[in-house]
């Protein structure tokens, strides 16, 4: 949803930065492992050192080289299979790290509750990936569902930012996440069974 209605405005901003860093010779693997690597800051800042605003900062670095990687594979026709396979499975990582960060925190917080709700979170956030990669290597397109990558990083973003509304984000994302993994699910079945 995120990519479909925010993503045309930011297109011409991209390209131009694209074919900037195309000309230092930069490639989309670059910027892949660098926005990992502020995904781990991400997850580290909120899991040891407990900084939601700080921690925000470097999830929007992440997030920002996540779409700059994806402009500079499609502008400078730099994209390949296997980049686009090292991409998914980098952004896999990078979510882990965020999400992992905050169960984490309330890990040592004794937060059982919260706890619980980060794990359905990641179930949700996993599921719903792996279903898309699953049905695309079938050979049919899914993005069905509300709840994609984007959308729980901006949920969580806005929560980092006001705290006190942390709890419910991650509810709302654990059930938008699962809800759209089924929505998928379902997707798959309608799709695939029609195929055969």
């Amino acid at each position: 949803m995120l990519r479909k209605h925010v993503y045309p405005h930011l297109k011409k901003s991209l390209e131009a930065a694209s074919h900037k860093l195309n000309s230092f010779n930069v490639k989309p693997d670059h910027l892949t492992l660098l926005g990992v690597f502020f995904s781990l800051l991400t997850g580290i800042t909120i899991g040891i050192y407990h900084n939601w605003f700080l921690a925000c900062m470097l999830g929007l670095i992440s997030g920002f080289l996540d779409l700059l990687d994806g402009s500079l594979s499609r502008t400078c026709n730099l994209g390949s299979k296997f980049g686009a396979f090292f991409d998914s499975t980098m952004d896999r990582f990078a979510d882990f790290f965020i999400f992992g960060g905050v169960l984490f925190h309330y890990v040592q917080m004794d937060n059982i509750s919260a706890v619980f709700v980060c794990i359905l979170v990641l179930i949700g956030s996993s599921v719903t990936s792996y279903s898309r990669a699953r049905m695309e290597a079938l050979g049919v397109e899914c993005k069905a569902g509300f709840m994609e990558r984007g959308e729980r990083l901006v949920i969580l973003g806005i929560a980092a930012l006001f705290p006190v509304i942390m709890i419910f984000a991650l509810w709302t994302i654990a059930i938008l996440s699962n809800f759209t993994a089924i929505q998928r699910i379902l997707y798959a079945k309608s799709e695939l069974t029609r195929e055969a």
